[in-house]
C-alpha cells in the first residue's frame, strides 16, 4: 500500500494527532465556531431544550472525518497512516466527549 508505515511511527502519529487536535479544535473555536458556524455553535450557549443541540454537529463532522479516513485507508488501499490519523481523531474525541 502507499501510505503504510511501521507500526512504532504509527503509534507516533497516533500521539501527535491526538495532541495536535487540540490546538485544531482551539483554532476550530475560535475561527470556526464564534465565525462562520456560528449558526450551528450558538445552540452551546443557549439553555438545552432537549437531549442535543445543533452544536453537537461538529462531533458528527469529525466522527464523518475519522470515518472517512479508516474507509480510505483499509478499503480504498491508502495504508495504514491513514488507520493511525483516523485512530488519532478518534481518540481525541471520545477524550473530549469524556471531560467536556
Amino acid at each position: 500500500m502507499p501510505f503504510d508505515i511501521p507500526v512504532w511511527a504509527g503509534v507516533l502519529l497516533f500521539v501527535a494527532t491526538v495532541i495536535a487536535m487540540e490546538g485544531v479544535a482551539i483554532w476550530a473555536h475560535e475561527h470556526v465556531m464564534h465565525g462562520w458556524g456560528w449558526f450551528l455553535h450558538k445552540s452551546h450557549h443557549e439553555p438545552r431544550m432537549g437531549w442535543f443541540e445543533w452544536n453537537d454537529l461538529y462531533g458528527v463532522i469529525g466522527a464523518i472525518t475519522a470515518i472517512t479516513l479508516f474507509w480510505m485507508g483499509t478499503q480504498e488501499g491508502w495504508g495504514s497512516f491513514f488507520v493511525w490519523l483516523a485512530s488519532g481523531i478518534t481518540a481525541y474525541g471520545a477524550i473530549y466527549f469524556g471531560f467536556h
